[in-house]
């Protein structure tokens, strides 16, 4: 062979060569273009998906927590129903700032006009023709109902209303509850979403209304959303569809094709201008290979690594892709991978290039990938799937993966293209969202709405099953009064504390949850027989006996249970709540740290109770409230001393009223420190009256719940009342029980010697019943002890009360203070006491609780009152 044949056979080799290179080369870019393009493109989409997700759930929360409210209302209803407007309206403005996304909660009639405002004033307005209002009126069954979106009346901006029927007690129409949805907040969330520019959202009714839309005019809310099916067939748009929850609405979320894949574009243009000049320099190339050998043959090195740099770019242009990318043939031998998947499976390209999934991956994972891949080969359709599994590092990651299959020249699949992205921060978010919904944040215990599904379910299984269930609502005592002291960071830690404990009392199939503040639900299920569960109840309040050491603070716990049982108090959810809170009301009413079973006649007790309760809200203002007074006297010459403020209620229809029956709602309800404040205004009112009148001076003495103790500012509120009515410090004396005290000794020391430092006398009411321990008596500021009644009652007859008697006198006038005994109602009681050192006698002996006008009489008489007359009556200590 000539040379000149020998080279024009190597030049024809070096063309075919070249030509080849540039086909691989070119087929391998149109691949990995079309797959970076659909990976740009679907990540788009994921974006798209993850905004309506989190809208999703976001407004689904929203819509469950403005019904709480709305079934709390439908369940209340008889006890609002029967409210003052002004006491109503307070109540719905204290539930409306529960639920700050909704502008306004109010009741409507069986008219359509409103009865009840959170806001406190009625608007003037019929919406007797609104369809929701007409839904309730003709279905009993009506539910929840959203309204369309409509232009609000009241408050004059774009609203949906949320709404329920109320019934009367014979089950007609009496009305429905609403709350009402600012179309504005939607708009809002909608903004404060991270999107693209490009992107906007919008929220439709199922009549394809528009609620809201981040680019359209307010005018165009509650029209027709004519744009929806054009979506379906529009090449130009990506967007995303999700319904919200189990509600009557959908989340759109659209986004231009163009938007998303502007970047792709970029790099593609980059690439191809590239592509071009190399193929451009091959034709020169070729051309002089033509004219010289060596020239060719130094061109031809040039060439090669023009090939060798074309190649390396479209690597880089494969690891640019920050998923992870691969390309395997149809026997699962890997041909190419980018960067981030050698960083997935934790090996190098050598590792991984012209391997088997086998090789590369655990067989568990290699079987889930080779099956993937073996249903592309036999289908030729892409798929998209998900899955949860450690990279190379041990860490679970979750993923979103999507296989494309690769075609040859005559059509065949000749491999598999894959792409997968990494979404654990997506999930993990609505894995969040998802627990939040269900759950209390501070203890992590299931909330309300998730024990209400846990119920559901329950009742259901125990119907089929016939099976009992039980029901604990555990609130504990006195908690306000802690936190008020301790600060709500101690009364959190309380809370945390407490339901640990409840969780370690029951076993794992039961449920505890927080319902809100300090109240718990406990669910048992399949609790055997009654006596179980009184066991259980007896468990529970003995772990909330256990003391508790927090920040130095010895810190006492107890608690109350109303227990309803299934199917006996109820045979649905709201059922057995409602009888178990009714039960939780009358333990509470026994005392602390007890526990009550439901019994039918409850509900009277209870709904007697409430009404009290309503009546005793109205009688401060209603100046049906009053003071009695009784004496003390000087145990040797009979003087009186002072006097003691006692509370009256005289009630409109039921006459006199036993204070053993309202104080105890008072302290309860918080409604002690504002009744607490005008007895002690009033009782520094009249005794200034009494002085300037020439009778005195006299120390009033005036009793402090435990309520007003933790209360800031009680020396200034004490300062108040001296300074408005001109009353001496020294003519005040206040009495506070031991057992408030000892509960939390240093908040007391600090009050006392707040108190004691104005001039005002501090005595101990009921010595004796409470601690057994003295030494807090060194250490507070005290001007007098009262010897509880219990211990005068049956002297000198029993020798137990002689010798404590004695004991307290002893006491008293070691440490230099004054001892009254009150409840002496026999001259064998005042002889035993004046002849054992008290000093001060108070009791029916010497006269019962009178009226001012009867006070100055006895005063300027100069003698205690007949003790005949005294006798004890109807007439409350």
């Amino acid at each position: 062979m000539s040379e000149q044949e020998g080279f024009s056979s190597r030049r024809l080799v070096f063309v075919v060569a070249a030509a080849a290179s540039l086909l691989v080369l070119a087929s391998l870019l149109t691949v990995i273009f079309g797959q970076t393009r659909e990976s740009a493109l679907a990540q788009s989409q994921a974006g798209l998906d993850g905004t309506a997700y989190v809208l999703n759930r976001q407004i689904a929360q929203t819509f469950a927590k403005i019904d709480v409210v709305l079934r709390l209302v439908v369940r209340d209803y008889p006890r609002f129903s029967a409210l003052p407007g002004a006491a109503a309206n307070a109540e719905l403005k204290a539930l409306l700032d529960t639920i700050p996304e909704s502008q306004s909660l109010r009741i409507v009639d069986a008219t359509g006009r409103f009865r009840f405002d959170a806001s406190g004033s009625l608007p003037q307005v019929d919406i007797s023709d609104r369809a929701y209002f007409r839904q309730h009126q003709s279905d009993p069954k009506s539910g929840l109902v959203f309204s369309e979106p409509i232009f609000a009346r009241i408050t004059s901006n774009w609203v949906i209303t949320l709404s329920r029927r109320l019934n009367n007690p014979d089950g007609s129409f009496a009305g429905h509850v609403q709350a009402a949805i600012n179309a504005e907040d939607f708009s809002r969330l909608f903004a404060g979403i991270n999107r693209p520019a490009a992107e906007e959202i919008i929220m439709l009714d199922r009549q394809r209304r528009v609620v809201a839309h981040t680019a359209l005019e307010p005018a165009a809310l509650g029209q027709a959303y004519e744009d929806l099916p054009a979506l379906e067939t529009d090449d130009g748009k990506l967007f995303s569809r999700e319904a919200v929850g189990d509600y009557p609405f959908d989340i759109i979320v659209i986004s231009s094709r163009d938007e998303a894949l502007k970047t792709w574009r970029e790099k593609i243009l980059a690439y191809g201008i590239s592509i071009f000049f190399l193929m451009l320099l091959l034709v020169v190339l070729l051309y002089f290979w033509s004219r010289n050998y060596n020239q060719a043959c130094t061109i031809a090195s040039a060439l090669s690594q023009a090939f060798d740099d074309a190649e390396h770019q479209a690597r880089e242009l494969l690891d640019s892709v920050p998923d992870p990318a691969w390309l395997r043939d149809r026997n699962g031998v890997f041909v190419a991978v980018n960067a981030a998947y050698l960083r997935f499976c934790g090996k190098s390209r050598a590792e991984v290039i012209g391997k088997k999934v086998y090789d590369v991956w655990p067989a568990r994972m290699a079987a889930i990938f080779s099956a993937r891949d073996e249903q592309i080969l036999a289908s030729g359709e892409a798929i998209q799937a998900e899955g949860s599994h450690p990279t190379a590092g041990g860490t679970m990651r979750h993923y979103e993966y999507e296989l494309t299959p690769l075609h040859d020249k005559s059509g065949g699949i000749s491999g598999v293209a894959g792409f997968a992205r990494d979404v654990t921060e997506r999930q993990e978010a609505a894995d969040r969202i998802l627990f939040l919904l269900g759950h209390d944040t501070l203890t992590t215990l299931p909330n309300r709405l998730a024990l209400q599904s846990t119920m559901a379910h329950a009742v259901a299984e125990g119907r089929s099953r016939n099976t009992l269930i039980a029901l604990l609502l555990l609130d504990l005592d006195h908690f306000k009064g802690l936190n008020d002291t301790l600060g709500p960071g101690v009364g959190d830690r309380i809370l945390f504390e407490v339901a640990g404990r409840l969780k370690e009392s029951v076993q794992e199939k039961d449920t505890v949850s927080r319902q809100s503040g300090d109240e718990f639900a406990i669910l048992i299920n399949d609790c055997g027989n009654v006596s179980m569960v009184a066991l259980i109840a007896e468990r529970l309040l003995a772990s909330i006996r256990r003391p508790l050491l927090l920040d130095g603070h010895d810190i006492a716990l107890s608690a109350c249970i109303g227990i309803s049982i299934y199917p006996e108090d109820g045979d649905d959810v709201e059922a057995l709540l409602k009888n178990a809170d009714t039960a939780l009301h009358a333990a509470k009413a026994v005392g602390r740290d007890s526990y009550r079973f439901f019994e039918a006649e409850m509900n009277s007790v209870i709904g007697e109770r409430l009404r009290l309760e309503h009546d005793l809200r109205q009688a401060l203002a209603r100046r049906e409230l009053f003071l009695d007074y009784q004496p003390q006297y000087d145990a040797g010459d009979g003087r009186m001393l002072g006097v003691e403020a006692l509370l009256r209620w005289r009630h409109p229809q039921q006459g006199l009223i036993s204070p053993a029956s309202f104080i105890p709602i008072a302290e309860e309800t918080g409604l002690i420190v504002s009744i607490g404040e005008w007895v002690l205004d009033e009782a520094c009112r009249q005794n200034a009256a009494w002085l300037a009148a020439g009778c005195g001076p006299l120390v009033v003495a005036v009793n402090l719940s435990a309520l007003q103790i933790t209360q800031a500012g009680l020396s200034a509120t004490v300062s108040a009342a001296l300074r408005r009515h001109a009353l001496p410090p020294a003519l005040l004396e206040l009495e506070i029980t031991e057992s408030v005290l000892m509960r939390d000794t240093d908040r007391a020391l600090e009050v006392l010697s707040d108190l004691r430092r104005i001039g005002i006398k501090v005595s101990i009411d009921d010595f004796g019943t409470g601690y057994s321990s003295l030494n807090y008596l060194k250490r507070l500021p005290l001007d007098k002890l009262k010897i509880d009644r219990s211990f005068i009652r049956d002297l000198p007859r029993d020798a137990n009360d002689v010798a404590i008697t004695q004991a307290i006198i002893a006491i008293s006038s070691k440490l230099g203070l004054a001892v009254i005994a009150e409840g002496v109602e026999t001259r064998e009681q005042f002889e035993f006491l004046r002849n054992n050192g008290c000093n001060q006698i108070q009791g029916f002996y010497f006269s019962r609780p009178r009226p001012p006008q009867e006070i100055i009489d006895e005063f300027r008489g100069g003698t205690p009152g007949n003790p005949e007359l005294a006798a004890p009556e109807v007439c409350f200590q």
